[in-house]
């Protein structure tokens, strides 16, 4: 344990924060016991630091690369990350220029000191600025969004799948849109189905794979067995029943799947295990041995969850497991992949037929300009697949979230484990950059949700309420170094999620490395509550009404998540009339604003305002007033639009109540309509119309 008389320098020189804003603007001061928890946390990685050079040095495309060197430092060789050139040269000066210009890449610089002493270091040079597509550097355009798992079809298993988005990108190019957005598709725990929280996924490498279409994985047409299952009574009667709920039945869609696609499986080992395999089975087994280590330690977490799953779900993931089964290297991992091998290798099946399918939808969606606009959640949860394959990178000690703000007066403890700054740094940030890259493939965007990470988080010591963590830094420049340079390689524009508390001249970093700013309409006012107009929105952002964890727009209008909250007993009575006194303000200001900026018809806010008040609910002035909302941040100067079909089909119950487990169905509410009711939606077309001109006039 650290002395208390050093905790102090210690959490200073690794980034720990000493205040932060509290809920009411004042400055909260970080108590000593909350550094010497958070220190203690980091103290087995502080220490292990190259004296000889800082593990990870950043420089950027066509310019020179200058090294500090620290003192003891006497010569270094620099190989460029393909191996195709090397630098040598001697260490004279501070700082060291070791070349005019390097490749972008991530290079590695070897360092020699007195008495033969060695270190390395990791030399990113990245673009200055992220990639952009034609669509956007030339103009502006619009996109919509869905939560995948939402999406109702004639076909579809009680789940929106994969083909289910192909025909969404199919309508979405009819009406002049270029990107569809949707939420993260990250692998969550199956063996416990009813864990459906995106944005607590067991791994952000990996898909989850019952967005799979069934009936449209080629080995469902080679399996007699297979498509007999799916043809008898029983089955059609399952499905029918799932496709008709009015929420997904994760666990009822998750074992109608699996019993299929492992019959599917069978049949396919026999052709895998051919000496002249066919070209299906080759792909699938070229497709294994690329995927490496991290595929294989994914699929055995996989096996290994299953193996020890209790029906009462109380050994669900590795912190529960027998302990010889924790690390990932352990000799009885490897002896129960012997053991477990077909089952280790169906999971990478199931991933292999997600990645194919997921692939042609996002093929599709580059003809529409952008292409698909995915979400990559802030982190895993602790009892994970990532935190166990990737152990050292992960503090379990701490927890991320919020402090107090005026939002949330108690502050938010998320319960991830965050990413260790020094970890990263010492490996050149590769577990950030392969995650990166898994979440741009196939993809045109990619909103990186609490983009602020990339400059802080917000760590909470395991067990402690959130208004006693402290902000920890991270090293802006190289976790942005990182993020230019895979947006440029995949090219694949990036947006930030920078709501909530941000840091002075944040915004400004993220803009000028070519990173967009993500703008709601709910959001965007001025401090005595009117809406601050189209022209106040940033050029460089994408702008959207609210997101999953808000009312949508109609139901933000007729007060439903005030009800909600009240009729589950997050608010009593009394604070229900007081938000809905406020609630009516605020409306009464959008419906002011939109009257101004939107093209809201005076007769249409009028006959709003009455439904504010509690009268019958009339769809048409209800669909006016998304139009007109819509319009209005299609009037901004932001290049990029993105529509909520939530709101356009006048869906009035939220996806996500935050602050709730079981007494609210977040992550499950399907949309009302069907994909081909939605295809025909004179609504929908309609604004897709506007938003098509605005884009054909930028």
């Amino acid at each position: 344990m650290i002395a208390d008389d050093r905790v102090e320098q210690i959490a200073h020189d690794a980034g720990i924060e000493s205040a932060f804003l509290d809920a009411y603007g004042g400055n909260t001061v970080v108590s000593f016991e909350t550094k010497r928890a958070l220190v203690d946390a980091r103290q087995p990685h502080l220490d292990r630091v190259d004296r000889l050079v800082a593990p990870t040095i950043v420089g950027y495309e066509n310019e020179p690369v200058d090294v500090w060197f620290f003192p003891g430092a006497e010569a270094y060789t620099l190989t460029t990350e393909d191996g195709g050139a090397s630098f040598d040269g001697r260490i004279d000066e501070r700082p060291t220029r070791i070349a005019q210009t390097l490749p972008l890449g991530y290079h590695t610089l070897a360092v020699t000191g007195a008495d033969g002493v060695r270190a390395s270091a990791t030399v990113i040079v990245a673009p200055r600025r992220a990639f952009e597509s034609q669509v956007l550097r030339d103009g502006r355009g619009f996109g919509i969004s869905v939560q995948l798992y939402t999406l109702r079809s004639e076909r579809n298993w009680g789940i929106g799948d994969f083909s289910d988005l192909r025909a969404l990108i199919a309508h979405a190019r009819t009406i002049g849109a270029g990107t569809v957005g949707i939420n993260p598709l990250h692998a969550l725990d199956t063996t416990d189905p009813e864990l459906a929280s995106p944005y607590s996924p067991t791994s952000r490498f990996y898909l989850h794979w019952p967005y799979i279409d069934i009936e449209a994985v080629p080995e469902f047409a080679a399996s007699t067995a297979a498509r007999e299952r799916v043809a008898g009574i029983e089955m059609q009667e399952r499905i029918a029943a799932l496709r008709e709920k009015p929420n997904v039945d994760y666990r009822g869609v998750t074992a109608l799947k699996s019993d299929v696609l492992e019959i599917m499986y069978r049949d396919f080992q026999v052709e895998v295990a051919r000496a002249d395999r066919g070209e299906r089975a080759a792909s699938f087994v070229s497709w294994c041995v690329g995927g490496g280590e991290s595929l294989e330690r994914f699929a055995r977490y996989e096996a290994l969850t299953e193996r020890f799953a209790s029906a009462d779900g109380r050994t669900r993931g590795w912190l529960t497991w027998p302990q010889e089964y924790r690390d990932p290297v352990s000799d009885a991992v490897n002896a129960f992949a012997d053991e477990a091998r077909e089952r280790i290798d169906y999971f990478k099946y199931l991933q292999f037929v997600a990645e194919q399918q997921f692939a042609l939808a996002g093929n599709d969606a580059r003809e529409l300009g952008i292409g698909l606009y995915r979400d990559l959640a802030v982190g895993v949860d602790s009892n994970s697949a990532d935190v166990w394959s990737m152990r050292d990178a992960y503090l379990l000690d701490v927890s991320v979230g919020a402090p107090p703000d005026p939002m949330n007066a108690i502050g938010q403890d998320w319960g991830l484990p965050p990413l260790d700054p020094d970890a990263l740094r010492r490996v050149g940030y590769r577990p950030f950059a392969e995650l990166l890259r898994a979440n741009m493939a196939h993809a045109g965007a990619l909103r990186i949700d609490h983009v602020m990470a990339l400059a802080r988080l917000f760590w909470i010591p395991r067990g402690r309420p959130p208004a006693e963590g402290a902000y920890q830094g991270y090293k802006i420049e190289e976790m942005t170094a990182v993020v230019t340079l895979e947006s440029v390689r995949a090219q694949c524009l990036v947006i930030g999620e920078d709501l909530g508390t941000v840091p002075d001249g944040f915004r400004d970093r993220m803009s000028a490395a070519g990173i967009y700013s993500y703008r709601l309409l709910l959001f965007e006012r001025e401090e005595d509550g009117t809406f601050r107009p189209p022209g106040a929105f940033p050029a460089l952002a994408l702008a959207s009404i609210g997101t999953h964890d808000l009312p949508t727009l109609p139901g933000y209008l007729l007060g439903r998540d005030i009800d909600l909250r009240e009729r589950i007993g997050l608010i009593g009575p009394s604070a229900a009339e007081s938000d809905r006194e406020i609630r009516v303000h605020d409306c009464e200001q959008l419906l002011a604003a939109l009257v101004a900026h939107g093209g809201l018809a005076s007769d249409d806010a009028t006959i709003a305002r009455t439904m504010l008040a509690g009268a019958d609910i009339d769809p048409a002035p209800l669909a006016a007033v998304v139009l007109a909302a819509y319009r209005f941040i299609a009037a901004s100067l932001a290049k990029l639009i993105l529509v909520q079909i939530d709101d356009v089909i006048g869906e009035r119950d939220q996806i996500n109540l935050p602050g709730t487990f079981l007494q609210y169905a977040n992550w499950r509410r399907k949309l009302s309509l069907t994909i081909e009711a939605i295809a025909a939606d004179e609504r929908f077309n309609q604004l897709g119309t506007a938003l098509h001109a605005r884009s054909a006039r930028a």
